[in-house]
């Protein structure tokens, strides 16, 4: 069977707090993949001042987007 995959769309100002808790609980608890993602691959700031460079959209690996 193929894993469940998520993937998070971050821009800027999201909320940091909120996306790593429910990823980490998917990841650990629900055995699912997961992905954080932005339109363009740009990096974004949390509305924390967190950093973040993740993948582009279009640069998931397939069958994820």
């Amino acid at each position: 069977m193929e894993m469940t995959k998520i993937v998070t769309i971050l821009t800027d100002g999201f909320a940091d707090w909120e996306t790593t808790l429910l990823n980490a609980v998917a990841h650990g608890y629900y055995k699912v993949e997961t992905h954080y993602a932005t339109p363009g691959g740009k990096p974004v700031t949390s509305s924390g001042g967190m950093r973040v460079t993740p993948e582009e959209v279009t640069g998931l690996p397939p069958g994820v987007a």
